[in-house]
């Protein structure tokens, strides 16, 4: 009996054992089951992987997590990337877009950031990826087409003047599933200081006005303004939806003063902002 008993607790053993090592490959082949994997960038003998969650690049705000491995397939945890810059080359002349830095990611191995594509690629026009990044402490430079960055049906990226013709770019960012409810709302407002450069800007407040244009373009209940929470660096809001459906948010930007500097509000005269952001669910 004691020989069948630890024949017994031998195999269980093996089964465990056999299903640790199949999680830890799982693991391996896929930091998160939530991610896609939309582009690998192949230099210097290694492979940089880009991650987003959702299939594809796409106009607007792209939260993109990293991966580093040697050509031997092996991921590597002792990187770091200290810059990178998303570039438009286009015929004439090319232009960057918002881009946030490149910090560690809550899954090893992994590091995030995000990038504002204000534009889609095209077969004459695309989106160039450069990455400058460290591995055991040597550097190495990377660079790269994109591929395929697509516009998707609805406004989730604006760009806007002010009476001083300054130029803006706001971003939609949440809520990435929205529900007939009162949602928390995430955005981000960067101005364009040059072709390259987008500081963040953290001093504004965003009133919305969200609107059905399909059904007498009613508005909804208990919103509130977008407000910058520094812990976070990002605009914090609340929307109400009661329906599901085609929705416009219409935006009137404030500055530190409560100055108006864009939009409007929705009346008999307006039947939308000149600033707003488009969503559908």
């Amino acid at each position: 009996m004691n020989n069948i008993f630890k024949l017994i607790m031998l195999f269980s053993f093996s089964l465990a054992l056999i299903s640790c090592n199949n999680d830890d490959d799982f693991q391996e082949e896929n930091p998160d089951a939530q991610l896609y994997l939309v582009k690998e960038i192949h230099a210097n003998q290694h492979v940089i992987e880009l991650y987003t969650e959702f299939p594809q690049l796409m106009v607007g705000y792209n939260e993109i997590f990293i991966r580093l491995k040697d050509e031997q397939g092996n991921y590597l945890q002792n990187f770091d990337v200290n810059s990178w810059m998303p570039m438009m080359q286009m015929h004439m002349h090319q232009h960057a877009c918002p881009f946030s830095e490149v910090t560690s990611s809550s899954t090893a191995g992994m590091k995030k950031g995000y990038i504002v594509f204000t534009m889609p690629s095209s077969a004459e026009e695309a989106w160039e990826l450069s990455m400058d990044y460290t591995v055991n402490g040597q550097s190495f430079t990377a660079t790269d087409n994109l591929g395929l960055v697509v516009n998707v049906n609805r406004r989730r990226v604006m760009n806007f003047t002010d009476n001083e013709d300054n130029t803006y770019i706001l971003a939609y960012v949440s809520p990435k599933n929205p529900k007939v409810a009162v949602n928390d709302m995430e955005a981000l407002l960067f101005k364009q200081a040059s072709m390259t450069s987008f500081p963040l800007q953290t001093n504004f407040t965003m009133e919305i006005d969200p609107r059905m244009p399909g059904m007498g373009n009613h508005s909804s209940p208990n919103n509130t303004s977008l407000t910058f929470d520094s812990l976070h660096q990002i605009y914090k809001g609340r929307l109400s939806l009661t329906m599901t459906g085609y929705w416009r948010i219409n935006v009137k930007v404030l500055d530190e003063n409560q100055n108006l500097i864009a939009g409007n509000d929705v009346n008999e005269n307006a039947e939308n902002s000149s600033v707003y952001l488009e969503i559908e669910f």
